[in-house]
């Protein structure tokens, strides 16, 4: 088991969610490994920014108090699995258990597939063993026995697993058979034996639930509360149980799909996972209605053992979709309970904030002085009121799909990068791996991709002072989070007044929430986007608001959140810059059930909303803006105020160096870049540490790198909207690095007060008068 402990210099914390208004309240959960500690809120704003140093400001508010409590170390219980409240039709003496199942890491241990046991282990566990594969284990204590099939199950190989136990004989018959069968199949099997009858095989009503893809080695009355082990990865398809003994003629026709009610036996249970695909809900088709719920989120809509293409779309046909995919490092909520609550005051304006937490740590070499966590939150403005003219708009998302990344730096990113140091280096990155807080980015332990990302746990890049793109030297730069504290603290060292939401209000509330606004601002990677966000944009600028598109990358993949857990986001990731591949069959999201992949491939590429849209990524040093000749376009020339024709700008940055730099975007008509739009400044000469993305690769080649394909290079975009409003793409990621530089004083700080203040300006732009695509 792992030791759940934090690292004495990290408190770990999250808090129930990430946005709220003044007046209400947030619960926070907190592990150290302190006795005490410290916490209060705090506004955060950016400072002076240097790429080791700590890059903001913070304030603690003068009416909220901080607070001391008492400090403890609370548990991670990575794994999904599925339980079924015991019933009497559970409590069987022969009984025969039947499943298809697809390993997928059958070196990870001793792995559960369905048990009805309790804590001492009495009852029952069909599991798979790595050298003894299939197996019935009955019994408990010195008494349990156990019946192994003996040859090891193929991972990724589609097996019909069965198991019967006749309890007035003592026959245990196992059968584990690939699909497809072949005539001779080394992993086939088949195995008769007799076992004393062990005490207490047969389980009585009030026990402990039956367990699926996991067992219980404790037990409360919450589930969600107990201990689980010996976690299944792998698929499970259609586990039925059998009140008898089945035969073997029985056995062949249940594993040729028959109907389970034709076997001739007495059905206990039969559970259809196509059915209520997008629920923590498992139904039971069988006479008892023994319907279970889900644990930790695995994954739903995956292809079965019968899906052979006749279906790529589970909402049209959710036959082939009976599988439900396990993890042992899924992790949905991490179920801590509250350490204290911050009430919020009724006057506290809206922003960027942090509740932090402090505790003593003598001789802290990486921080200070002290163990330090934060637990940052987004105070929306009040509900229907707007505070200020401008709106900025947190990519919530986006953190939430970054958070935590662990394997991909460790295995992938690296190794690509070349970078001469071992990953992980902060204690942060440690505790992530070591307790699967994984990310959008990441593989599950099986090699699978993971398709869904919650908040309701530690997300410790979701943070102030961590880094996540990382540089040759091994301190990292801002990213996520920690650059958009960049921008805003740049706007209020400017004297703009501004309001915060996150991505998620957006897509509750509407184009309604965007037309409080005079002009709207994203941050530095708006990159997951969801459509009901994507149409408010849409309205809001067709309504003739003003949009600041303020980051690279940004609206790209197809973002759902699930319909009951609002924490929770998904991303199924085929055709585009990725990290792993969902595969086939697997496009459509489980949550909501739309297609998946990127917008562009659903007719709505970036550029179609802000002008630009993904041209180049890299890890290399940044480049900065030069001015086009459209800069010189008089429709431009207030943009330019105080700039010299060839002035660079941002040609120092805190991230990358410079203002254009690790993801960029392009104007592309083909792709829906309004055909007036001006191409105001560009950043080229990027070396071939920057790629052309993926996506416009039509086959391999050796010429996508800077120095020899055009598309890489960051194209800065100013075009007019109806209605009188505009739009403004900086198409960079890094761009907000630049802000702050000589305390403002430069020309990427002046060129962006510009646009700010004329897009907070009353005066229409001239959208009746284009002047060409520059």
């Amino acid at each position: 088991m792992r030791d759940p402990t934090p690292p004495d210099d990290l408190i770990v914390a999250y808090l129930d969610r990430w946005g709220a208004r003044a007046g209400e309240s947030l619960q926070v959960m907190v592990s150290t490994s302190h006795p005490r500690f410290r916490a209060e809120v705090v506004h955060l704003r950016a400072g002076e920014t240097s790429r080791d140093g700590k890059g903001f400001d913070e304030r603690p508010l003068p009416n909220l108090p901080a607070t001391e409590h008492a400090g403890r170390v609370q548990p991670l219980r990575p794994g999904s699995y599925a339980t079924v409240p015991d019933s009497p039709a559970l409590a069987l003496g022969a009984f025969t258990v039947t499943a298809w199942i697809q390993p997928t890491a059958t070196g990870r241990g001793l792995q559960t597939i369905l048990a009805h046991t309790d804590g001492a282990g009495r009852g029952w566990a069909l599991q798979v063993e790595p050298d003894r594969g299939l197996t019935l284990c009955l019994g408990a204590g010195p008494a349990q026995q156990a019946v192994a099939s003996g040859v090891p199950l193929l991972d990724g190989t589609w097996y019909f697993a069965a198991a019967t136990y006749d309890s007035a004989t003592g026959v245990v018959e196992l059968v584990q058979r690939p699909v497809p069968a072949w005539p001779v199949d080394p992993t086939s099997a088949t195995v008769r034996s007799r076992i004393e009858t062990p005490e207490a095989v047969t389980r009585r009503t009030g026990s402990p639930p039956l367990t699926m893809a996991a067992r219980l080695t404790a037990h409360s009355d919450d589930p969600e509360a107990g201990a689980t082990s010996e976690h299944f990865n792998g698929r499970l398809d259609r586990p039925r149980i059998f009140a008898a003994s089945l035969t073997g003629a029985q056995l062949d026709l249940l594993a040729a799909d028959g109907d389970p009610t034709a076997a001739g036996a007495p059905l206990v249970a039969a559970w259809d996972f196509s059915r209520e695909i997008g629920t923590d809900r498992i139904v039971d088709a069988g006479p008892n209605a023994l319907h279970g719920r889900l644990h930790q989120l695995p994954t739903r809509a995956v292809t079965d053992h019968t899906w052979r293409g006749q279906s790529l779309d589970w909402t049209l046909d959710a036959s082939p979709y009976g599988a439900i995919h396990f993890h042992d490092d899924d992790l949905e909520d991490a179920g801590w309970t509250p350490d204290l609550v911050e009430h919020l005051p009724a006057d506290l304006p809206s922003g960027l904030y942090a509740v932090k937490l402090t505790a003593a740590r003598p001789g802290n070499r990486e921080i200070g002085n002290v163990a330090t966590g934060y637990a940052p939150f987004i105070v929306r403005p009040r509900s229907g009121a707007a505070a200020s003219r401008l709106l900025f708009i947190a990519s919530a998302n986006t953190y939430t799909a970054y958070g935590t990344i662990t394997r991909e730096y460790d295995e992938v990113r690296s190794r690509w990068m070349g970078l001469p140091f071992p990953y992980p280096q902060q204690s942060w990155q440690r505790y992530a791996i070591d307790h699967s807080l994984l990310s959008l980015y990441d593989l599950h332990s099986d090699g699978s991709g993971v398709c869904y990302s919650s908040r309701r746990r530690p997300v410790l890049n979701f943070h102030p002072l961590t880094n996540d793109l990382q540089s040759a030297d091994g301190l990292g730069y801002a990213h996520g989070f920690k650059q958009d504290l960049q921008i805003a603290g740049w706007l209020a060292a400017q004297g703009i007044d501004f309001d915060v939401v996150m991505d998620d209000d957006i897509h509750a509330e509407g184009v309604d929430l965007l037309r409080r606004y005079r002009a709207v601002m994203t941050g530095s990677h708006p990159e997951y986007w969801t459509g009901a966000a994507l149409d408010a944009v849409e309205a809001y600028q067709r309504g003739g608001g003003r949009f600041l598109y303020l980051g690279g990358n940004g609206f790209y993949w197809v973002t759902s959140h699930h319909p009951t857990r609002p924490h929770v986001i998904e991303v199924r990731r085929w055709g585009g810059t990725r990290s792993w591949t969902a595969l086939p069959g697997e496009y459509r999201h489980s949550t909501t059930g739309e297609h998946g992949g990127l917008w562009r491939e659903r007719g709505r590429a970036p550029q179609r909303l802000v002008g630009t849209g993904f041209t180049a990524q890299g890890d290399g040093i940044g480049r900065p803006f030069h001015r086009t000749t459209a800069s010189m376009d008089p429709r431009v020339a207030w943009m330019f105020d105080g700039i010299g024709p060839d002035e660079p700008i941002g040609a120092v940055g805190t991230v990358m160096g410079a203002a254009a730099g690790n993801e960029v975007d392009r104007v592309d008509f083909a792709l829906g870049t309004p055909r007036h739009a001006l191409v105001v400044a560009q950043a080229t000469g990027f070396d071939d540490a920057y790629q052309h993305v993926v996506e416009e690769v039509r086959s391999a080649n050796s010429q996508q790198g800077g120095s020899v394909e055009e598309r890489v290079r960051s194209d800065m975009a100013f075009y007019e909207t109806p209605g009188g409003g505009a739009v403004f793409s900086v198409s960079s990621i890094t761009f907000g690095g630049s802000l702050g530089v000589d305390g403002g004083r430069n020309a990427a700080s002046r060129l962006l007060g510009n646009v700010v203040r004329r897009f907070l300006d009353e005066r229409p732009f001239a959208d009746d008068r284009p002047s060409g695509a520059g």
